[in-house]
């Protein structure tokens, strides 16, 4: 696979190749790991939010007028 980055990008890439002792290779793969992880995760969550909202479970108005006073809303 072949992409092209910015130099900004690349900057960014070259200092943390220095800083972490890392090759180009190991760190652009572990960031693209670590972006699939994340976009899994909040597709998950998503998910199962939906879920709950389909079967009607939500917090009830007392409960989300507590947590508003709670944050000072």
């Amino acid at each position: 696979m072949s992409v092209r980055l910015s130099d900004g990008i690349e900057q960014n890439r070259i200092q943390l190749d220095q800083l972490t002792d890392r090759t180009a290779s190991w760190l652009t793969k572990q960031t693209i790991q670590d972006d699939l992880d994340l976009e899994a995760w909040k597709i998950a969550e998503i998910h199962a939010a939906l879920c709950e909202a389909d079967a009607g479970d939500f917090v009830s108005e007392n409960e989300m007028n507590a947590k508003f006073k709670r944050w000072g809303e």
